[in-house]
């Protein structure tokens, strides 16, 4: 089943008194299946959230067709199933999370009793189950990211769109952001996630979508998209009075051209989170 097929999605943002407009989104092409984990990627004002807007029936496609769950897209009853997080989420301050989502609950027309397990089912998952009922204002903003989470599954979307989750967050934010990803990709939701930090893309996509000027400059399976055959990789564990020259000795002698070597760098993420660990 597609989940979402789009084609040749185009969008044109008219201007008073001006013949030609701003060409946001140009005969986009692309669809998922269940279970799709796909990363949309490109500078600002590539189109990525002119692109969720439309997916979200918030804008209307200048032209082309949005089909979603194989239905036509604007069809009201969709909305139950999409999850959409804004970068820029905004809740009520001076509510709890067991309030808000008591809330969003109620909107979605759940049972009581199914609101009050989910909650604790939700705020476990996101990790905020000790702030149940503290004020938002009191949140930092990756505690807000992630009760954001929360507000999109408390109705077990099907579909979850995300539009720059860890935009501002400090590298502890990120990982716990990118955790409940990992987790949520793993249960078998259909994500949509866009970041500038391409390695978190690379972490949690399998299937990508390079937006520039509105167009798909490239798109297809990630791991396809990275992989290059004419350079193979060897990691060796080395003891403590190892030579690296001998192996590389041993491979030139066999006829091979090593294009460089060098002892594996800690990526600063590592250092940082030691660092974290010994305080």
């Amino acid at each position: 089943m597609k989940i979402v097929n789009v084609q040749n999605l185009t969008k044109i943002y008219r201007r008073p008194f001006k013949k030609n407009g701003t060409k946001a989104l140009n005969e986009l092409s692309f669809s998922m299946k269940k279970g799709e984990c796909l990363g949309v990627i490109g500078p600002n004002g590539s189109g990525k959230t002119t692109l969720f807007k439309c997916l979200l029936g918030f804008l209307k496609p200048t032209s082309g067709n949005i089909t979603l769950f194989e239905q036509n897209s604007h069809l009201a009853d969709l909305r139950l199933k999409i999850g959409f997080l804004y970068e820029k989420i905004n809740v009520y301050a001076d509510l709890t999370p067991f309030e808000l989502l008591t809330y969003f609950g109620k909107l979605y027309k759940l049972d009581k009793n199914i609101i009050k397990d989910k909650i604790e089912e939700l705020l476990t998952f996101v990790d905020l189950s000790a702030y149940s009922h503290i004020k938002a204002k009191n949140f930092s903003k990756g505690m807000i990211q992630r009760l954001g989470i929360a507000l999109t599954l408390i109705n077990d979307s099907e579909l979850l769109i995300f539009d720059e989750p860890t935009s501002g967050l400090d590298p502890i934010g990120i990982i716990q952001i990118s955790t409940i990803l990992r987790k949520l990709r793993d249960q078998g939701k259909t994500i949509i996630l866009s970041s500038h930090i391409l390695s978190h893309i690379e972490d949690i996509c399998s299937d990508i979508i390079i937006l520039k000027k509105g167009k798909i400059t490239r798109s297809g399976k990630l791991s396809t998209l990275i992989t290059t055959t004419n350079k193979y990789r060897i990691d060796l564990d080395l003891k403590e009075n190892d030579k690296p020259e001998i192996a590389i000795d041993k491979l030139k002698e066999s006829g091979f051209s090593i294009s460089s070597s060098k002892y594996t760098n800690k990526d600063l993420e590592d250092i940082f989170f030691e660092i974290m660990g010994e305080e």
